[in-house]
């Protein structure tokens, strides 16, 4: 996904809610993977599959290099086709679920957790509004280690691990930074970036900013759900010129997109075993 930055200092920088001890850990494992890879104590990765032409600039240790798709694009080809009976396509909306509340990730960065009545009371309001303005219900694509109860989202619809279909068959795409924006660029379908007060209060210099910079490559603004009124509320327009650029930077390659990334991997692991 689009990144501010993959420099290892301008991260440390950025993250500046990191311990003082976790900072020296992180410097400390630096310097010794610098040092082990000037002195080639390091073997070379025999092969490195990369996805996108972003991932081709990424520094990797190895001996040859091959282009292949993301996962997601795989999944996209698999279900472009699918007509799923009795599913209505482009009558409702998908929101992305990224767990924020339960997430593991916000110990190993040290960030505090949002509370999770706040936020679950933030999104089903705007849910409400998104369902009322445009008349079309709001399914959640629940993020696979969630585990919700129907009333968490008022009884909407809750549908773990068909992300590729969700999208594929809705009207537009609600998300705050998931990478399977990635269906909704193959798909072609409209995204609309959110985030709400508490996010602001507690991720400002963290997921805000990655919010904001994913937002801003595709020429959109984020809209903060507990200030905006009906009447504000609009599906953005899609850019396809951004679209067909992410496409290509983070999900596949002109060389690849007509083979699957299996038959790419077999093939050159193959060469090398023999």
């Amino acid at each position: 996904m689009p990144n501010q930055s993959n420099s290892f200092y301008k991260n440390i920088l950025k993250f500046n809610h990191f311990t003082f001890n976790q900072l020296l850990q992180k410097f400390y494992e630096k310097f010794y993977e610098l040092s082990y890879l000037n002195l080639n104590l390091i073997q070379p990765y025999s092969i490195n599959f990369y996805a996108g032409n972003q991932s081709k600039k990424t520094r990797v240790n190895a001996k040859k290099n091959v282009p292949i798709n993301l996962c997601d694009y795989d999944q996209y080809v698999k279900v472009k086709n699918d007509i799923k009976e009795g599913e209505e396509a482009k009558k409702y909306a998908v929101f992305l679920d990224i767990n924020l509340p339960y997430q593991r990730d916000l110990s190993y960065l040290n960030l505090p957790k949002i509370e999770p009545k706040l936020y679950f009371d933030a999104l089903n309001a705007f849910f409400i509004k998104i369902e009322e303005k445009f008349n079309i219900s709001v399914v959640i694509s629940s993020h696979p280690k969630s585990n919700y109860a129907k009333r968490t989202f008022l009884n909407r619809r809750i549908i773990k691990l068909d992300t590729a279909s969700l999208v594929k068959n809705s009207s537009f795409v609600i998300s705050h930074h998931s990478t399977s924006i990635s269906y909704a660029v193959l798909f072609n379908k409209p995204i609309l970036f959110i985030y709400t007060n508490e996010m602001i209060r507690l991720y400002r210099k963290n997921i805000i900013e990655e919010i904001n910079y994913i937002a801003n490559f595709f020429k959109l603004d984020p809209v903060n759900i507990d200030n905006i009124s009906d009447c504000e509320i609009l599906i953005p327009k899609i850019n396809t010129n951004k679209y067909i650029e992410y496409k290509y930077k983070y999900i596949t390659s002109k060389k690849t997109e007509l083979t699957e990334s299996f038959n790419i991997i077999t093939k050159n692991l193959k060469k090398f075993l023999l």
